[in-house]
């Protein structure tokens, strides 16, 4: 051992030599833990990038300008990511930065017409479920063996995927309201039977003049609760 090398420094330079290779070892496997949060997080399909973005973007939502000290604050953001995420959005059209001492961040896009979709990609996020749905992936195994039937049902989901992503307005997203368009089973049912959402007595009225309501049958009325949104 070092320590025993040189007996002029006796004990306490083993004693610093020791404690210097246990620090190293705890900082390597702090830096494999960050490493291992961040591998988790690019492979989320909805990335803390995005995350963030969203809520840089409900900030904005008054309508006024925001400084990046107060947005970071506020939704707990780490300042430099602010920045960065800042500078997509910026590039995106999504926001608009003033510099200056009336300066600051406010939006610069309808939130009706941007959805969720639109968002992943300007922070560079498209959602992948797997590698061969990235535009120009080769994979060996349909040049050798054709067509893949996992690849076609992997690209019918992503197509769903995105679709979904594509019918969620960012005001809806954030406000939790819902979209002029939306057609979701849910919102339709409440248009057609406002009286009967968590209201038994409101599910019985609708099953009796809709059989529909229930699905047809001798099935027992349904009653929304908000649960299945």
């Amino acid at each position: 051992m070092e320590g025993e090398t040189d007996p002029n420094r006796g004990g306490l330079y083993y004693c610093n030599n020791h404690f210097k290779i246990i620090l190293t070892k705890f900082i390597e496997i702090d830096m494999m833990a960050v490493q291992a949060s961040e591998k988790r997080m690019r492979d989320m399909i909805i990335t803390k990038e995005t995350d963030y973005a969203l809520r840089i973007l409900r900030v904005l939502l008054d309508g006024e300008k925001h400084s990046v000290a107060e947005m970071s604050e506020t939704e707990l953001i780490p300042t430099q990511f602010a920045y960065q995420i800042l500078r997509k959005l910026s590039a995106g059209n999504l926001v608009r930065v003033s510099r200056g001492a009336l300066g600051g961040c406010e939006l610069s896009c309808d939130l009706d017409a941007t959805s969720l979709y639109d968002l992943m990609g300007v922070v560079g996020e498209r959602g992948i479920l797997c590698a061969c749905m990235e535009p120009g992936y080769e994979c060996r195994w349909q040049d050798k063996h054709g067509r893949c039937a996992i690849h076609c049902q992997l690209a019918a989901l992503q197509r769903k995927q995105d679709e979904a992503f594509c019918a969620v307005s960012l005001r809806r997203l954030l406000t939790g309201g819902s979209d002029p368009q939306d057609t979701s089973e849910l919102y339709n049912f409440k248009r057609r039977y406002p009286y009967a959402v968590s209201n038994h007595g409101g599910a019985r009225r609708a099953a009796h003049e809709d059989p529909e309501f229930c699905g047809g049958g001798d099935q027992a009325p349904r009653v929304y609760d908000g649960s299945e949104q």
